[in-house]
């Protein structure tokens, strides 16, 4: 399971009242393995991942989609 994943689900309770449990169980995840990664800060690579990602999408904005 990757952080984007345990986001992913943890957003779909907040957006759309889906319990952690059901969205767990749709995807095949342990209810555990997600417990963990929502208690685990992001690491260093995600955080610059997300970062590179926020750039990207400034610079494609700036450009006008080129």
């Amino acid at each position: 399971m990757t952080a984007d994943m345990a986001g992913f689900i943890d957003a779909q309770r907040t957006e759309h009242g889906v319990p952690h449990a059901v969205a767990c169980r749709a995807l095949g995840v342990a209810p555990s393995t997600l417990c963990k990664h929502l208690d685990r800060p992001l690491a260093e690579a995600d955080r610059r991942r997300r970062a590179l990602d926020t750039e990207v999408e400034r610079a494609f904005d700036k450009s006008k989609g080129t």
